[in-house]
């Protein structure tokens, strides 16, 4: 199992995958945990057969801080249609490459807190420093019991 934190540290909110990434890695150092950064990265950890769990933060998916779990190969697509990506690359048209390259994993988990501010130079919103440890426990049980 791979936990891969997506975002971008300087716009506010879009930060949350990474620092959630960072806060797994030192509460659970036997975790495979990466920060690829943007959804396009994500390329790069994809093969036939692997395992994954996706961090970052969404929005248009649901009321503000409200933590979501999406499993993007049984229902991402219908899930994130609603949901948008700050990222140059979205999860659907990443799944669909991965599809055409015979690089689809066996498992693909998004999970993520809904966002609100991505200003440039900005940290986290206090609600989503709030449900950040909420997050990062889903995220580590998720990889537990996989």
């Amino acid at each position: 199992m791979r936990i891969l934190g997506l975002g971008n540290e300087l716009r506010g909110d879009d930060a949350l995958g990474i620092l959630a990434a960072r806060k797994i890695k030192q509460a659970r150092p036997d975790l495979q945990v990466d920060t690829p950064g943007d959804t396009a990265g994500i390329l790069n950890c994809l093969d036939q057969g692997a395992q994954l769990i996706l961090i970052d933060c969404l929005q248009g998916a649901g009321a503000l801080g409200s933590l979501h779990r999406i499993d993007l190969l049984k229902d991402g697509n219908q899930k994130l249609r609603s949901a948008m990506s700050s990222h140059g690359f979205d999860l659907p048209s990443l799944l669909e490459l991965a599809g055409n390259l015979g690089a689809t994993p066996a498992s693909l988990v998004l999970f993520g807190l809904e966002g609100q501010d991505f200003t440039l130079g900005q940290g986290l919103s206090a609600l989503l420093e709030e449900n950040l440890e909420e997050l990062c426990q889903g995220v580590i049980q998720e990889a537990q019991n996989a």
